[in-house]
């Protein structure tokens, strides 16, 4: 099937020579707090993305692809920029990007690429200065009523709808997965809901009597308290919920795409932030760097893997042809930047972190062997290489290793006998972060209301002492 998949790309690439190269549309769909093993692309047994399933057939996609941090806005920003949280310093409420720092969407706009963004979450609103670059950039700012996925399609479609001939740049991001404020958490419409979660079990109440919500879930953090399992199964199912809901909308958005003849030459990069915990290591909700937590989709698929027009990328006579299939190429968010910039033949901006998976879409060897992690005030920060995976709580100095190829779900931890590849793995770590403090760029800091405080922490946004 590999080499059929390449023969069929390398024919889609013959076919494309006849013309000249022209910049391919780029499109970007993020979709809020997605665990990359609920989905079957990644091995999930239940059928919550089809949609999504669909895409991966016509991509590349990344096994072991993996956040910065479990947090919206330092991930996004790492994505937007190409730079570690502890380098851009956009970590926690408040912080903001540097204006010296370029982002994806400038590079993109100074190729005369039309931009958009349509957001669904207060850590990407505007005031973080992610909005830079983007000509058009709509966000819904209503930190209680988050907008849904589908009426997020219909503003997209509108602004579709009005583009003039040329390259465009797009940014999706889809909040339905994420908790609910106060609903269900993972509130997904009745249709879904009913389909993969049913009735909640008995007893599944908060003390003032209401079913129980995000809220709900951050005092169990706070409280220690364990769930029973059937609660816990409960609350999972009503994740994949959401999920099937809005991998139904990224089919609808697709589709609707194709139908306008906007897909075709298309770059289509389907990622997650960070993902979500149902007490694996003893919390819910999204506060660890674990790999419920860290690890992501991340599905790149480029136009002649859809037997589109192509290729997508600028002709090198050194790539061999990118072909759909699977990689265990280690990736992050901050790798999108410089691969996207390497594809289109733009200048991969100085300081830049990530590295290009272009590579990688020929079957080259890998561009990174390691991953690092980190959470807004640095509780938690982490490495990966090697399939050995380091996690340090800096208040305590404690540390854990898991080795991720026998142990992926980090239950056993194998420190006491490995203390030589934990203080390789402490010092590796330690050297990436006193490289980032050395180059950090900080922007202003915005001044948050405490209404607005209140708010993200009953969505489970706890506002943490930094860690020494």
């Amino acid at each position: 099937m590999a080499v059929a998949a390449l023969l069929l790309a390398a024919l889609a690439c013959g076919d494309a020579g006849d013309e000249p190269w022209r910049p391919p549309d780029v499109i970007v769909i993020s979709v809020d707090t997605l665990r990359a093993d609920h989905l079957p692309t990644y091995g999930y047994p239940r059928p919550t993305a089809p949609h999504i399933d669909a895409l991966a057939r016509t991509a590349l996609v990344f096994e072991r692809a993996y956040s910065e941090a479990p947090h919206t806005l330092p991930s996004h920003t790492s994505l937007f920029t190409g730079l570690y949280p502890g380098r851009h310093g956009v970590l926690d409420r408040g912080d903001t990007l540097a204006p010296e720092v370029p982002t994806l969407a400038e590079l993109l706009a100074a190729q005369g690429y039309q931009t958009a963004a349509f957001t669904s979450c207060y850590f990407l609103t505007p005031e973080f200065r992610l909005e830079r670059g983007f000509a058009h950039y709509e966000f819904a700012n209503d930190i209680e009523s988050p907008r849904s996925a589908d009426v997020t399609n219909q503003a997209i479609l509108a602004w579709i709808d009005t583009l003039r001939d040329g390259p465009f740049f797009l940014f999706a991001h889809y909040f339905d997965v994420h908790s609910d404020w106060d609903r269900l958490p993972y509130d997904a419409p009745e249709e879904y809901r009913r389909r993969f979660a049913g009735d909640p079990p008995a007893g599944f109440r908060t003390g003032n009597g209401t079913v129980a919500a995000t809220r709900w879930l951050t005092l169990q953090n706070r409280d220690g308290s364990s769930l029973r399992a059937e609660e816990l199964r409960y609350i999972e199912h009503l994740y994949d919920a959401g999920i099937a809901f809005t991998d139904a909308q990224i089919g609808v958005l697709l589709d609707a795409l194709a139908k306008r003849g906007r897909l075709d030459r298309a770059i289509i990069v389907l990622v997650a932030d960070h993902g979500e915990e149902f007490q694996e290591h003893g919390k819910l909700l999204h506060t660890q760097v674990y790999n419920e937590e860290l690890r992501i989709p991340l599905l790149i698929s480029l136009p002649e893997m859809r037997d589109g027009r192509g290729p997508a990328c600028r002709p090198r006579p050194a790539l061999p042809p990118a072909a759909a299939g699977r990689t265990r190429a280690l990736a992050q968010h901050v790798d999108l930047l410089p691969t996207l910039a390497d594809c289109l033949g733009i200048d991969i901006p100085p300081g830049v972190q990530g590295r290009s998976l272009l590579p990688v879409f020929g079957g080259a060897a890998p561009t990174r062997n390691a991953a690092y992690f980190d959470t807004p005030r640095g509780n938690q920060i982490g490495i990966l290489r090697d399939d050995w995976k380091l996690i340090e709580m800096p208040a305590s100095g404690k540390r854990r290793l898991y080795q991720i190829d026998q142990d992926p779900r980090e239950q056993q931890d194998v420190s006491a006998r490995e203390p030589a590849r934990v203080e390789a793995l402490a010092a590796d770590l330690a050297a990436h972060r006193l490289e980032n403090e050395a180059g950090r760029v900080e922007g202003a800091s915005v001044a948050v209301p405490e209404s607005v405080h209140k708010a993200l922490e009953s969505l489970g946004y706890v506002r943490e002492g930094a860690a020494p």
